[in-house]
């Protein structure tokens, strides 16, 4: 589970170069910098899962700025990741995002956890028109809601509506040949 979180976030931001081009509003012979502001609980009961989503994000740049940066019209920028700490609750999100994007003046947004918490952080992010890839908020609310604009998120990660299908699929390739195999049942025989 957290090396598939891992990747995800190294997936989401390696996906800022195809996005950034669009998202730096500053003349370019201003921008030094790409500030990527990561929205994570830090502290609270998730503060594991948000290490590890620090780490992570913390890899990824390293990784993208050994390679020059991301190219932006033919500049190479620096990514600079900002920590947004959730705290785990919807107020400490709140104060984090705004902190990142009112005071950090991040040029995007990174993470998001849980679906609660990323659900009232969008309307921060939504207000500034400032672009979100969600990487951890599993609720397809998150993606769906008309009472704000959603052009500005980017979902990257499986919805609960997609559970069920994954669970049927696991139970029907894996789970079901095997009490057939071990328990010797026929094929016509229904589970």
């Amino acid at each position: 589970m957290i090396m598939n979180k891992k990747k995800g976030i190294l997936f989401a931001v390696l996906l800022i170069s195809a996005l950034i081009a669009g998202c730096v509003q500053t003349p370019e012979e201003e921008v030094k910098e790409i500030k990527i502001g990561l929205v994570a609980p830090l502290t609270g009961g998730a503060s594991t899962t948000g290490t590890d989503m620090w780490q992570s994000a913390v890899l990824a740049a390293e990784q993208i700025n050994a390679k020059g940066g991301v190219d932006v019209g033919g500049v190479d920028m620096p990514i600079t990741l900002i920590k947004g700490d959730t705290e785990t609750s919807r107020e400490g999100g709140v104060k984090a995002v705004t902190k990142l994007i009112t005071e950090d003046k991040v040029d995007l947004l990174i993470g998001g956890f849980s679906s609660g918490i990323t659900y009232a952080d969008q309307v921060v992010a939504s207000e500034h028109k400032v672009p979100f890839i969600i990487t951890g908020a599993s609720s397809p609310v998150i993606t769906r809601r008309t009472d704000i604009d959603t052009s500005y998120f980017f979902h990257h990660c499986p919805t609960t509506d997609d559970y069920p299908e994954a669970t049927l699929l696991f139970v029907n390739e894996v789970v079901k040949p095997e009490i057939y195999e071990r328990f010797n049942f026929s094929e016509d025989r229904p589970l």
